[in-house]
């Protein structure tokens, strides 16, 4: 099966329009669309590989000619491409392709406040002006032109990738998708940042008797990706601030601010196991308590007499989950639930090459 049948899909205020000659983009609300042809990258993941192809504007149509620079990028392209997109609109790509095109929209300095200041203080001196026609004429221009820079900005902003899915593959990623649902709905989810094993006496006391202090953030689960791509898929993302991953069929992205890189499934290491944590803050309302501890303790276990405010907290077993790879990802997640983490671990690492 694939990814690939809908005709259209919407992704925010972007739709993305499926046809034989390419894939469009258009924005904005019922009544007012702006559109614009076949850009991005186009993925064919099948049981034969991957095919990347990044979908260009169209060509000019009368009497069917190309410019010569257009006809020196096109030669030698396969012009039977089992993609179903006419030949004429696709090069050839690749993975790096992808990423600097994300890298470009998340550093764009979007114009539209410079327009909307320009407007303002233009509108500001033709209101001195004893001729009311003339902020009358500064505003019907100036909105359609904000407007239009709204638009301009959206554009540049977003990423356009279509995929289509075949193969041992497609239902694996089915599979993904249906089972996500799980860890979008679990009750508390977190990227472990930093850990250190308490030392002594003292921190023994006042940790509640942990070995190991963690220090954590709060991550979003999702099956939709950020605004910055727009995609005829589902894409499983965990995010957090502006550090992301998102599991797409062919690889996973890495965003880190405003700077993106991949990495292949091959090279992913996943590992899963259950670790009781004391949870400081409310434990979440699916999470599994196991035991209980005061927050300042003695060297028997029991509370520390000394402190007048000495709350008893509970000990909650989490699913811990690592992603790494040799080529320096490393994300460590806890889950609320532990049965999904190990179903997540488990799904990833039975991925077919």
């Amino acid at each position: 099966m694939g990814f690939y049948s809908r005709k259209s899909m919407n992704a925010g205020p972007f739709r993305i329009n499926v046809a034989k000659s390419g894939v469009g983009a258009s924005v904005g609300v019922r009544g007012f669309r702006v559109g614009s042809g076949p850009r991005g990258t186009y993925v064919h993941v099948s049981a034969h590989g991957l095919h990347y192809r990044r979908m260009l504007s169209s060509l000019p149509r009368a009497q069917g000619e190309v410019t010569p620079a257009q006809a020196t990028q096109l030669r030698g392209m396969d012009a039977a491409d089992e993609t179903g997109f006419d030949a004429t609109q696709l090069v050839p790509t690749g993975p790096g392709a992808l990423l600097d095109q994300l890298s470009a929209a998340s550093r764009y300095n979007a114009l539209l406040p410079w327009g909307a200041i320009a407007l303002v203080l233009t509108a500001g001196v033709a209101a001195t002006s004893k001729l009311l026609w003339m902020p009358i004429t500064v505003l019907a221009a100036g909105v359609p032109g904000l407007v239009w820079l709204w638009w301009w900005d959206r554009r540049k902003r977003t990423v356009t990738v279509a995929y289509e899915v075949t193969g041992p593959i497609a239902d694996w990623f089915n599979e993904l998708i249906d089972g996500y649902r799980s860890v979008v709905a679990l009750g508390g989810a977190w990227r472990v940042e930093a850990s250190v094993s308490v030392a002594g006496t003292y921190g023994y006391k006042v940790s509640g008797g942990a070995e190991t202090q963690i220090s954590r953030k709060a991550v979003t689960r999702s099956s939709r990706p950020p605004r910055i791509l727009a995609t005829n898929i589902a894409v499983p993302t965990i995010s957090h601030d502006r550090h992301a991953l998102l599991f797409l069929p062919d690889r996973i992205l890495v965003r880190s601010a405003d700077s993106w890189s991949y990495v292949d499934y091959r090279h992913l290491h996943v590992e899963c196991h259950r670790k009781w944590v004391i949870e400081p803050e409310p434990p979440p309302r699916d999470g599994i308590q196991v035991d209980t501890t005061w927050q300042f303790v003695n060297v028997r276990g029991g509370p520390d007499r000394r402190y007048r405010h000495n709350p008893l907290l509970p000990i909650m077993e989490y699913g811990h989950l690592t992603l790494t790879s040799p080529h320096g990802l490393h994300w460590i997640i806890d889950c609320s639930r532990p049965e999904v983490a190990e179903w997540f671990a488990a799904v990833l690492t039975r991925r077919p090459c």
